[in-house]
């Protein structure tokens, strides 16, 4: 009888995943017993002095004879300025708090600066509070847990505790059972219980039950049975912030708003009041105050009354030692038009200790190439050092650092396991430094659309008047060809290449030539066909503009708009589109495109009128859009929102719900899809709110991710109607609450809703028209109480909430209840567009039922025969050849 052999196991190593930091090689300021900096020491290399410096400062933090000063370091960029704050954080430890933040996180629209800055403040004062709570601590003998004999959920039981000198039953309450099964707490385990809040901590299991088990996990952790008495009294040390308090202190159930973010402003009173009972504890012997560290980078970013601020506050008390960074020489003080060095009032500059930095030396730049290799577990061949070592003197510590990373990738596609100089090369040659980006710009500056050199600058000796005459296009007299213009007609059109793109600068074309074809295509970006714009040009002036046919607007330049492109009326007689504009809004939107400027080319129009009428309210209407807009378009670069759309808009609308962006996990929860027009002509996105626990499984930025990309499809929609007639920008919610429970009340969920809250009041504003949220029960009120605050009063006024069983009663007066689906009682007989788990799952040849009639009401339609079935007319994408 023959026995087949076992089958041997794969066993796979298991990768710790870590993130590698700018700064995460540095431990410490690498200093000996007498504070002398040593050569290369915990990841610092050079700035001896600065480290020294540092280290002086460090130890008067330490010994508590420092506090309330003001410490400066200064150096060019690149000289370690940022790292030496990093080393001297490392070197203070956990237990003194250390708060960093850069120059430009203190303007926010939630709170003011001056109220920023104190809570950044408060942040780094800890205080340590000592107390004496009374435990139970020993090991667990027995546990007996009985249940009630008439199928109850009572439940009672004892448990057996012992030390090395005793032994104690104790009785079981309901909770304290509950604790216990949750904590899987079993004989053997070594448990401290704190008699004043019944929590347990598990601190390990009992020596004496080491041979219970063959096989144990490595978290498990073996320690002595305790010794004496099984009740103790025992000194707790707790350590918070000052911030801590207050936020905890500033409101009813406080401490939620530590976990959601939602600080918000704090009075002063209320500090007072603390810093009153601070003092009393201090006095008593109850508390001690550690002062702290505040880092605050980029501080010439901070304007004229931040610094008055910072002028009082490093008088106070309580205050920590302020540590700033800047690389700015003799500049203008932002706000002012002063200037000073560092950007640094002189009065506030003579209250700071001053560390200066300088620049690396070719040696110390090699020191650091080794020990960032080294933190990135990259191997790097001596001569590729040495080429690294003259790239960094060349250009720049930082650029080549990031070569070492992406050499790498390059040696990993050769097979290689060790970076060469040809790795160093190629990824030298496929990304420049600033340098080579500066003389590039300088060279091709004609074929860019903005240019501002001008004399011997510009472009090889051509004269300043040819250069703004082939740069006019990028003027206001152009602005009005808005962002959907370029999205409808697609990437160039079919066909163009890189090639077609670039004037080279060999062909040799009459200067009126160069200037026309430079001005058509910057104005057209690239369009062909029948889309594409025509463009107005004077010979005499140099200047260009598009013509108002081809812009959709009337007059001669974006100031001249009037008013709103006519469009069909519902049965109603109300037009499906905002009122035209009026003589107010006329001279803010002149007015809001020249504040806005060059970044008004890459915006909708209907994008600037959204902004426009959504903050009318603001005091002064023109710099606050301005400003709402800027951030705008500063949140869609860093959300890579704009880059979400341009892949919307390359997808057919049938294969959306399977593009790489969309997550399906997380949209299939949310059900959402376009059904119909409201009353008011707007198109129905109807919603369902997933389960609490679905949030919890995905995670809160994944959901944010997603959310991001969701309204992003919902404007791709819009903007496909608008291509097929529709002349609108907002659209009608309906929210079904079904799923909401109280689970949806905890901080986590209450903070992702803000953030989801806050991305659509500053982001996409003046998008909704109404949202009626249905199925709302006692739940939703406790939410919406919470929520209201937060939402602006605006919004507030559009948003109906019914806890009704019958949602057709409240969505039927906004829409006709044969545009209301089934589910919710109406009649409609349309077929949902755009979700669900149908579309996410169905196969690639079941098409979107035709849009028929968007001008009277018939939004989607159900099926027509297979015969008819087709897209509406898609915008155009751009195909790949078959080459």
């Amino acid at each position: 009888m023959s026995v087949a052999p076992k089958a041997a196991t794969e066993v796979r190593d298991v990768h710790r995943i870590e993130r590698i930091g700018a700064h995460s090689h540095i431990r410490g300021l690498g200093l000996d017993d007498a504070l002398d900096a040593r050569k290369i020491s915990q990841g610092m290399v050079g700035q001896r002095g600065a480290r020294k410096a540092a280290g002086i400062i460090l130890k008067m933090i330490q010994e508590g004879r420092i506090a309330g000063r003001a410490v400066l370091i200064a150096g060019q960029p690149g000289t370690g300025k940022t790292a030496l704050a990093m080393a001297l954080a490392k070197a203070l430890g956990e237990d003194t708090p250390f708060t960093m933040l850069a120059g430009s996180e203190i303007f926010s629209l939630e709170m003011s600066k001056t109220e920023a800055l104190t809570q950044a403040f408060r942040k780094s004062i800890g205080v340590r509070i000592r107390e004496e709570a009374e435990i139970i601590e020993g090991e667990v003998v027995e546990i007996e847990i009985e249940k009630s004999s008439d199928g109850g959920l009572a439940k009672w039981g004892k448990m057996v505790l012992k030390t090395t000198e005793m032994e104690t039953i104790y009785d079981l309450g309901q909770k304290m059972i509950e604790t216990i099964q949750k904590e899987k707490i079993t004989a053997g385990d070594v448990i401290s219980i704190d008699k004043s809040t019944g929590r347990i901590t598990v601190l390990g299991r009992s020596f004496a039950r080491s041979r219970d088990y063959d096989a144990m996990g490595p978290q498990t952790r073996f320690v002595q049975c305790p010794e004496g008495e099984l009740q103790k009294r025992k000194e707790v040390v707790h350590t918070v912030s000052l911030h801590e308090v207050d936020v905890i202190n500033s409101r009813t159930q406080g401490f939620l708003a530590l976990f959601a973010g939602d600080t918000g402003e704090i009075k002063s009173e209320v500090r007072e009041q603390i810093d009153a009972k601070v003092g009393e504890w201090k006095e008593e012997g109850k508390a001690d105050v550690i002062p702290g560290v505040l880092f605050i980078d980029e501080v010439h970013m901070l304007d004229i009354e931040c610094f008055s601020f910072l002028n009082r506050a490093l008088e106070q008390e309580t205050s920590p030692v302020v540590i700033m960074a800047t690389n700015r020489g003799i500049t203008n003080i932002r706000g002012t038009d002063y200037k000073s060095p560092h950007g640094i009032p002189l009065d506030l500059l003579d209250r700071m200790l001053i560390i200066s930095t300088v620049p690396y030396t070719e040696k110390e730049i090699r020191q650091i190439i080794d020990i960032r290799s080294e933190e990135e577990d990259v191997e790097v061949s001596e001569d590729a050092k040495d080429l690294l070592t003259k790239i960094g003197m060349d250009t720049s510590l930082r650029y080549c650092l990031h070569l070492i990373t992406t050499a790498n990738l390059a040696a990993q596609k050769r097979h290689s396991s060790e970076v060469e100089v040809q790795d160093v090369r190629r990824v030298y040659s496929l990304f420049v430094d600033v340098k080579r980006s500066t003389q590039f710009l300088i060279d091709y500056q004609q074929e860019f659309m903005f240019n501002e050199l001008e004399g011997e600058e510009a472009s090889h000796g051509e004269s300043e008047e040819d250069t703004q005459g082939a740069a006019m296009c990028c003027g206001e007299n152009v602005i009005s060809i808005g962002m959907e213009r370029f999205w409808t007609c697609g990437q160039r059109g079919g066909g163009a290449t890189a090639e077609d793109e670039i004037v080279q600068p060999e062909v040799m074309r009459t200067e009126q030539e160069e200037t026309v074809e430079a001005a058509t295509r910057k104005v057209s970006g690239g369009m062909s066909g029948d889309l594409a714009p025509t463009v107005n040009f004077d010979a005499k002036t140099g200047e260009t503009g598009a013509s108002p046919a081809a812009a959709g607007v009337t007059g001669e330049t974006r100031n001249d708009v009037v008013e709103a492109p006519k469009v069909k009326c519902s049965a109603q007689g109300e037009e499906w589109t905002d009122p035209p504009l009026s003589d107010e809004e006329k001279e803010v939107f002149a007015g809001v495109v020249k504040g806005v400027g060059s970044d008004a080319l890459m915006m909708e129009d209907m994008n600037m009128m959204r902004f426009i009428r959504g903050y009318s309210h603001e005091k002064n209407r023109i710099s606050a859009t301005v400003s709402y807009l800027r951030g705008m378009l500063r949140w869609r670069k860093t959300e890579g929102a704009d880059e979400k759309m341009d892949v919307l808009v390359e997808t057919p609308i049938r294969d959306i719900p399977r593009c790489p962006l969309v997550d399906p996990e997380c949209m299939k929860p949310l059900e959402w899809y376009f059904y119909g027009m409201s009353k008011f002509g707007t198109p129905v996105v109807y919603m369902k709110i997933p389960t609490a626990s679905t949030y919890t499984k995905l995670g809160l930025d994944r959901c944010m991710e997603q959310h991001v990309v969701e309204m992003e499809i919902i404007e791709r929609i819009k903007m496909q109607l608008r291509y097929s007639g529709w002349k609108g920008y907002k659209h009608m919610m309906v929210i079904d609450m079904k799923n909401v429970s109280l689970s949806h009340a905890k901080g986590s969920f209450v903070g992702g809703f803000k953030k989801q809250l806050n991305i659509d009041q500053y982001y996409y504003p003046e998008v909704l028209s109404k949202m009626v949220v249905v199925n709302a029960g006692v739940v939703i009120s406790t939410l919406w109480k919470m929520v209201k605050p937060w939402v602006d009063p605006i919004t507030v006024d559009r948003i109906k909430i019914s806890g009704s069983s019958h949602p057709v009663k409240a969505i039927s007066e906004f829409v006709d209840p044969k545009y209301i689906p089934k589910e919710y009682g109406g009649d409609g007989e349309l077929e949902p567009v755009m979700w669900g788990e149908r579309y996410l799952q169905c196969d690639d040849d079941i098409p979107l039922p035709k849009l028929h009639r968007v001008g009277n009401c018939d939004f989607w339609p159900s099926p027509p025969p297979e015969s008819e079935w087709s897209l509406l007319p898609e915008m155009p994408v751009k195909h790949q050849s078959s080459k």
